[in-house]
């Protein structure tokens, strides 16, 4: 049997396609992430659930940690939100690993200068959203 090969046709590893992390490109009209949207959509024990998605600096949530996906995707074909890779994003270790391997554009951790105002934390979110 022969060893498996991790290059690609041309017997370069390195110019193997990346399989992009999927994601929303900005927050939609209903995004718990967005100040301006009215809280009440999501339960607050939905937003317990999702807590674990969530670290802050030197509480990294770990590489195992769930992503927190736009709840406009479908079940299995999950997307993560783009207001809480802007705000949260960065204290991701499975988000950072997609960064460093160029699976992720970093800008993608900050919010555009078009987008609506979005909150500081996850807590401050739920905290907010939570119905």
């Amino acid at each position: 049997m022969a060893a498996h090969d991790d290059t690609d046709s041309t017997g370069d590893p390195a110019r193997e396609p990346r399989v992009q992390l999927p994601h929303r490109r900005r927050p939609c009209v209903e995004c718990p992430w967005r100040r301006d949207v009215a809280a009440g959509k999501f339960t607050s024990e939905r937003f317990d659930a999702l807590a674990d998605t969530s670290g802050g600096p030197g509480c990294e949530a770990p590489l195992s940690a769930p992503m927190f996906a736009c709840h406009k995707t479908r079940e299995g074909s999950e997307q993560a939100c783009a207001g809480w890779l802007a705000v949260a994003g960065g204290d991701h270790i499975g988000v950072r690993l997609a960064v460093i391997q160029g699976r992720l554009d970093p800008a993608t951790l900050t919010p555009c200068a078009d987008w609506p105002p979005l909150f500081d934390s996850y807590t401050e979110m739920a905290d907010t959203q939570a119905g």
